[in-house]
């Protein structure tokens, strides 16, 4: 299946230039510079999220999960990386599903970091 739209987020302008330009050949791509901490879509929006290299970077990760979560569809597929120098497995597990996640997948064998594969469970 090919998706409909894609928008992708990122706070800092060089990257979401970037971006842009290696999207371009993509009618149907969005960038927008904003904060994953408060995200400017509605509730409910997005069926799927995929959120790499985020949490580990952010200041509260549960607060971004909580917001990704937010804008997220129930039952929603919701794809989420963590660093293992920062997110032990448990931790991770913790986190993920304390933001209203259930987890369906969990690697991290011979990654640098953990991977979810997760869907909404909470509105």
């Amino acid at each position: 299946d090919k998706a409909e739209t894609v928008v992708g987020v990122d706070l800092s302008k060089k990257t979401a230039l970037k971006a842009k330009e290696h999207a371009k050949r993509f009618l149907n791509t969005h960038l927008i510079l904003a904060d994953a901490d408060k995200l400017p879509f509605p509730d409910n929006f997005f069926n799927y999220i995929f959120a790499f290299t985020l949490l580990q970077n952010m200041p509260n990760p549960h607060v971004t999960l909580k917001e990704i979560v937010r804008v997220a569809k129930l039952k929603a597929v919701v794809v989420v990386t963590g660093l293992k120098n920062v997110f032990s497995r448990e931790s991770f597990e913790v986190l993920l599903r304390n933001a209203g996640l259930k987890i369906a997948a969990l690697e991290s064998e011979n990654l640098k970091c953990h991977v979810a594969v997760c869907t909404k469970t909470v509105n």
